[in-house]
């Protein structure tokens, strides 16, 4: 981040800490979903076609809604983790030019 001092100060642990913390609602959201399912598929075969057809069509769409969060969830770690090295390569190099 920019700073009136002229310079630029990368906090990467703050990052981290909002992936960490962003896995983790992604997780509960999960488990939330998941634990639906689970109560609700012992009594699925009881429901009308039409609920159970529009609840599967929902179902299908938490998970796929749940897979693509995960995988822009590690999309994002990865680059920001390729832009860490990347700042602490060029921070070295850097130092190496004036030591």
């Amino acid at each position: 981040m920019a700073t009136d001092d002229g310079y630029m100060h990368v906090e990467f642990e703050s990052l981290a800490q909002l992936f960490t913390d962003l896995g983790s609602i992604h997780d509960a959201g999960n488990t939330t979903v998941e634990n639906l399912e689970q109560a609700l598929s012992t009594n699925l075969s009881q429901w009308s076609s039409d609920a159970r057809d529009y609840y599967n069509s929902v179902s299908a769409s938490w998970l796929n809604t749940f897979a693509t969060m995960a995988q822009q969830l590690a999309a994002a770690k990865a680059l920001v983790s390729d832009a860490q090295d990347l700042y602490v390569t060029a921070e070295n190099r850097n130092v190496g030019i004036w030591g």
